[in-house]
Order: structure tokens, then C-alpha cells, then sequence
């Protein structure tokens, strides 16, 4: 399927064709574009499959070596009982462009989700437009409508028993990303056992919101598979789904033994032999209630694939592009990849895919040959255009060691920066590990090479965050202490350490904050690396030699959710707020204290200033024991999960409710609780 729209806009046009037949033919650099040009063959790059042919080839040959007498890894195949047994900048960030309402503009009158680059929108659970509040709670729509200090709750809709868990809004149109895992029974076994598919089946919905007090469905999509990210330039979504092999029923070992294992294993090798390309592709369904039509068929065609010259799993990847406006889940432009990927992060110009070849670390410890494999372990990053309609594969890198997610890659006048660590969690290997910069820079013929790098940061640690600013780049590492790094990327084929302070914690996400001022939200730290509660720094890096920090607050026992989600942060103006819980227990008086809400802190002349806590529908920290079975409030629906920034107000955005305060003196305002 090249292009889900020409199915229905251009049915009876083109019926007698595949659909997109005309975007094959597309010899523009504004359209899609067919073949990527000459790729040299190395350990990373990739190929267009020639046919289905070719590509059920690939797919069975990387199959083959990693079968097991269960079937392939990564999937449970196993039973699930029924009843009751059994049963995740260069920028300040804060300025991603959505369609304004009359009279606000983002990142000046509201702010808008934290993103990592300016101009690319991300996913997350809150959305806004300035005059309208949109967020995901329990997996259902919620609505709000801000006017001043007054808030107004409009309603609550869910689609279904699907759990939406991120939105993308551009202007009068959301889309919300939901999933679920198919299920089946076989036949031969007791109708209280299920099995499950082998696969994640995701959902995304296209909405009309023009009334938002009435949301309307316009179009589902539904694919086989996850949603690994997205991103969101000028409008236009680039959905990347990753998605298993469907269809296959496993033999199993019957019985114990050696004997029992291989017959399986062969019998398995058989299954692979005899699969159809229609068993590893994943498959879509469109319903487009515009058109009142619905279509299904192959995601991705056979030669818009691209194949890997060394395994990397028998996963595909789709790039799924298409306008959130327009004709919206019907102009869908895809592309895939016969690979993993993990971690997405994408500029203006480009997306990137980053994936890790699969690696049976148990096979290889046995082989003895698994600390070679740990010490020699890369990640392989893979750069797509995405400037017009569809997706088009550039070119291909690997760098060594792991990613610790998009914050590790940063692009920056057509190089790529990306930081790495190597065997970082001690996996099969005795060496120690160390964290590393490359530059990574398009030779024109399909490789991202290696123009500058600086190693031997953070030896028998692993990076926590990191952060690129123009030509510096700043990179933490923990185990004990927290070294960050102030690194000069300016000479990319020359990137230099110019800094480093050790001092006890981490940070876990960096934040510029001013002129030469960087925040930290991480943990405070013992001296033998044991982790006390969240702790917010302020780094003065105005010398990169000299990085400094000049002052931090604690809150004990407690974590930020921007910690480990940065689209939980907020910087407006001289004001930064980040939610944060407490769940401690005194083993003296066997009492247990509970808090939660939000920290906001005021940097005033290059100092941090603790303006106190935030709360939805809960006064202060909760101290409850001595038999005592009840508690005094629900604590997740007390949890605030995003703060947003509208006029002269300050909203916190909770599983029980929606909070207006005061911007200037955080005072509590109205608090209303979601119907």
C-alpha cells in the first residue's frame, strides 16, 4: 500500500491499479521518491527489496537463526488462563508551533509540550491550543475550556475499551495513539485458556474537535504493532510503528529432553520455510467515516522496504506520513524497515531511527564468546528525509555501545551528534564501561561516518542526560557522583572536553534556563551513590572549563516524573514546575508519608528560589498509620502529571482534576474534578 488516500479519494480512477501508483512515479525532490540512489554495503546501510520475493527471503533467512523449540523471541506465545489466574536544542523547547486561536500565540500567551526541537511536536498526554485543554486520563479524551481564572470541565469521552495514551494537535484536528494485544483461542485446547497473538495491535483515532465539547471521530486507523514515537513539523505526522511476524503457530517440545527440543526446533524451521510475505508484514484497517468506506489490506508494499545488509531481528518498522488536516489517516505515505528500533528523534529536515541488532546474550555466554560481543555491541542509526510527503531513506551509521534515548542524538547544520555508552550495565563482560561523542556526517553515498569523536567520559558509569545547545553539548554519567561533561562540538571533526564537575547525584534531564545557565532535574545522591529524593540544580556553564554549580533544592524521598519524561517539564519566564510524588516509610514508628503535586522554582540573579508546592484536591503531605486501613485521599487521582501556562494563569493538569493558579503567586484558584 503506498498511499491509503488514492483508496478511497481515487477508487474509481484507479481501480485497476495498486494503490499510489502515481507517487511511484515521482521524480521530484517535493514527492515521494522510489529508489535512494547508490548505498555502499556496509554494516549498516540499507537496500529497497527487489520484490515480495526477495524480501519473504530476508525475513525467513534472519528468522532461521534465531528460531528457537518455541518459536521466535521476543513474543509470548504461551497460554493466559482466563478468570481470575492471569491475566509504556539546540532549543529552550518550549516553542513547538501548533494553529493558534485569536488572541494567543504558542510559547508567547500559553505554552505549549516540552519538545526537544523547535518547530517538532512530539506525542504527549496534554494538549492545548490556548483557550482549550485536552488530556488523556485513564486512557479516555478529557476537555476543559480555560476563560481567565475560570475553568470549565466540557466532558469526558471514550472510544471504546482501547487505552489512547499520547495527542497531537494541529489546530481544529487531535489524534490520539492507543493500543491493545489481539487475542485467540486454538481450537484443540479447553475454552478457558487463550493465547495471544504475538502482537500489538495499535489504534489511532483522527478527530474533529471544532466543538470540542463534542469531539468527532473522522477516521481509525488501525495497524498491527506498537508506536515506538512521532513527530510533528508544518502539520504532518511521521508515526513510526514497530510491529512483529503474525500467523504462526508454534510447536512445542513434547515432553522433556533433548530430542523433544530439536523436533520442535525443527518443526519450527519448517513453519519459517513455508511462511507467506502476508505473515511478517503488518496489516492496517482504515475506517474513514468522511468517506463512509472502510479498507484493509498490507501496510507496506514490498519494495517500499528497506532491508539492513546484517540482521537487526525480524521486526518491521513502518514510517507512517500523512497531514493531521486534509484528508488526514487517508493520505497516508508509507515506508518500512526490516528492523528493531528503539529510540526516534528527528530535526526539522530529518528522521532518525535508532536500532540495536538482536543478540541472544545467553547462546553467546555459553559460547564463551558473549564479553567479545558486549565489548564490540553498536547502534545502528538510520537518517530519513522528511521534507516531503513520504519518508525517504539518506543514509546509514552505527556508533558504538547503547543510546540512553532521542536526548542522545541532536542534528546540527547536517551533523549528527550522538552520545553513547558502552557495556553499560557490566552485560556478559568484564569490561568497564565509558561514554562517548561521535559526530556522525552523510558522505553522500548512503553513510553516516564518523568525522570527530571524543571518548573516556564516565568510566564505570552510564549517561544519565544529556543535552545539545548550539555547538556545546553536556552530558551527565552516574554511578556514585555525577560528572557532567561540558563538551565544544563547534569543530565537529574536533569535539573537545572542556569541562567537568563531580558532585554527589544526578541529573536525569538538562533544561537552559538563561544566559549560560543550565538546570538539573535528577536525584540527590549519598557518597556510595545511594539516591535521597529529588533534587534540582542550577549549573552556571557560562565557562565552559569552569562549569559550576550555584545552588540546588531537595525534596527527600521524593521523584520527578521529568526524570525519566521530559514533556513533564515546564520553563515559562523565569518559572520552572515539575510534578513530583512522596511514598516513604519510618521503620520507627512504622508510619508511612505520602505527597504529591507539583515543585515550582523562580531562577532570580542566577539563583534557585523553592516557590513552593502545588497541589490538586490534596492540602499537604499525608502522614497515616497505626492500623489505620483507610486513606485519607485517593493518591492517584491527587497526582498532577502537567503543568501548562495560559495568560496570567498556571494550570495543573491531574488524574482527578484540572487546577487554575495564580502565575504569579501560585495561589490556588478553582479546582474542578474531571465528569
Amino acid at each position: 500500500m503506498r498511499r491509503i488516500a488514492l483508496l478511497l479519494a481515487l477508487a474509481l480512477v484507479v481501480a485497476a491499479c495498486s494503490p499510489g501508483t502515481a507517487g511511484d512515479t515521482t521524480t521530484t525532490t517535493e514527492g515521494p521518491s522510489g529508489d535512494p540512489g547508490p548505498v555502499g554495503l556496509f554494516a549498516s546501510s540499507l537496500s529497497l527489496a527487489t520484490s515480495c520475493d526477495d524480501l519473504l527471503e530476508r525475513y525467513q533467512e534472519h528468522a532461521l537463526e534465531v528460531v528457537t523449540p518455541w518459536g521466535l523471541p521476543g513474543d509470548y506465545w504461551g497460554p493466559i488462563w482466563r478468570g481470575d489466574v492471569m491475566e509504556e536544542f539546540a532549543t529552550d523547547g518550549d516553542d513547538a508551533a501548533v494553529s493558534a486561536p485569536a488572541g494567543g500565540e504558542a510559547g508567547v500567551d500559553y505554552s505549549t509540550t516540552n519538545v526537544q526541537e523547535a518547530g517538532v511536536d512530539e506525542p504527549d498526554i496534554v494538549k492545548t491550543d490556548g483557550r482549550y485543554v485536552f488530556a488523556l486520563v485513564d486512557g479516555a479524551l478529557r476537555v476543559a475550556e480555560v476563560d481567565g481564572d475560570d475553568v470549565a470541565v466540557l466532558g469526558t469521552d471514550r472510544f471504546g475499551d482501547i487505552h489512547y495514551s499520547s495527542l497531537l494537535l494541529a489546530g481544529d484536528r487531535l489524534l490520539m495513539v492507543g493500543h491493545g494485544w489481539s487475542e485467540r483461542s486454538f481450537g484443540d485446547v479447553a475454552g478457558d485458556i487463550a493465547y495471544p497473538g504475538g502482537s500489538e495491535i495499535s489504534t489511532i483515532l483522527e478527530l474533529d474537535v471544532s466543538d470540542p465539547s463534542d469531539p468527532d471521530v473522522l477516521r481509525t486507523l488501525q495497524i498491527d504493532g506498537s508506536v515506538v514515537s512521532a513527530r510533528m513539523v508544518d502539520d504532518r505526522v511521521r508515526l513510526v510503528t514497530r510491529s512483529q511476524p503474525v500467523g504462526f503457530v508454534w510447536e512445542y517440545p513434547e515432553g522433556n529432553g533433548l530430542r523433544a527440543e530439536r523436533n520442535a526446533l525443527e518443526a519450527n524451521k519448517e513453519i519459517i520455510r513455508e511462511s507467506t510475505i502476508d505473515m511478517w508484514l503488518p496489516y492496517h484497517v482504515l475506517s474513514d467515516d468522511v468517506a463512509n468506506r472502510e479498507t484493509e489490506g498490507q501496510l507496506v508494499d514490498c519494495d517500499d522496504m528497506y532491508l539492513p545488509s546484517e540482521p537487526s531481528g525480524v521486526s518491521t518498522l513502518s514510517i507512517l506520513s500523512f497531514p493531521l488536516g486534509g484528508d488526514g489517516l487517508a493520505d497516508v505515505w508509507p515506508a518500512g524497515l526490516l528492523a528493531q528500533g528503539e529510540t526516534v528523534y528527528a530535526s526539522n529536515d530529518s528522521l532518525y531511527v535508532a536500532t540495536q541488532r538482536w543478540v541472544d546474550w545467553g547462546v553467546l555466554a555459553s559460547d564463551g564468546d558473549a564479553e567479545e560481543a558486549a565489548e564490540q555491541f553498536k547502534t545502528r542509526i538510520h537518517k530519513f528525509a522528511i521534507t516531503g510527503p513520504k519518508a525517504r531513506y539518506e543514509a546509514s551509521g552505527e556508533v558504538p555501545g547503547f543510546l540512553i534515548g532521542q536526548w542522545a542524538m541532536s542534528e546540527h547544520e547536517g551533523d549528527l551528534r550522538v552520545a553513547s555508552t558502552t557495556n553499560p550495565w557490566g552485560w556478559w563482560s568484564s569490561a568497564e564501561s565509558e561514554s562517548e561523542l561521535n559526530v556522525l556526517r552523510p558522505d553522500g553515498e548512503g553513510r553516516l561516518e564518523s568525522v570527530g569523536r571524543v571518548g573516556g567520559m564516565g568510566e564505570t558509569e552510564t549517561i544519565r542526560a544529556v543535552r545539545f545547545i548550539g555547538e556545546m553539548g553536556y552530558i551527565v554519567t552516574f554511578r556514585q557522583t555525577d560528572p557532567l561533561y561540558v563538551i565544544d562540538v563547534s569543530d565537529p571533526t574536533d569535539p573537545v572536553i572542556d569541562g567537568e564537575l563531580k558532585i554527589n547525584g544526578y541529573s536525569a534531564y538538562l533544561h537552559p534556563v538563561g544566559d549560560g545557565l543550565l538546570m538539573g532535574v535528577g536525584q540527590d545522591a549519598t557518597d556510595e551513590g545511594r539516591v535521597l529524593g529529588t533534587q534540582i540544580s542550577l549549573f552556571d556553564v557560562s565557562d565552559p572549563a569552569n562549569p559550576q554549580r550555584v545552588s540546588q533544592i531537595t525534596i527527600e524521598d521524593a521523584w520527578a516524573e521529568a526524570e525519566w519524561d521530559h514533556h513533564a517539564f515546564l520553563w515559562w519566564d523565569g518559572l520552572a514546575v515539575s510534578p513530583y510524588q512522596v511514598w516513604s516509610w519510618n521503620e520507627k514508628d512504622e508510619t508511612e508519608t505520602f505527597d504529591t503535586g507539583a515543585i515550582a522554582v523562580r531562577v532570580v540573579d542566577g539563583e534557585l528560589v523553592d516557590a513552593g508546592r502545588i497541589r490538586n484536591g490534596l492540602e499537604g503531605p499525608v502522614v497515616f498509620g497505626d492500623g489505620e486501613d483507610d486513606w485519607p485521599v485517593d493518591p492517584w487521582r491527587a497526582q498532577i502529571r502537567r503543568t501548562i501556562v495560559i495568560g496570567d494563569v498556571l494550570l495543573t493538569v491531574g488524574e482527578g482534576g484540572i487546577g487554575v493558579h495564580d502565575l504569579s503567586t501560585l495561589e490556588n484558584l478553582d479546582y474542578e474534578t474531571w465528569r
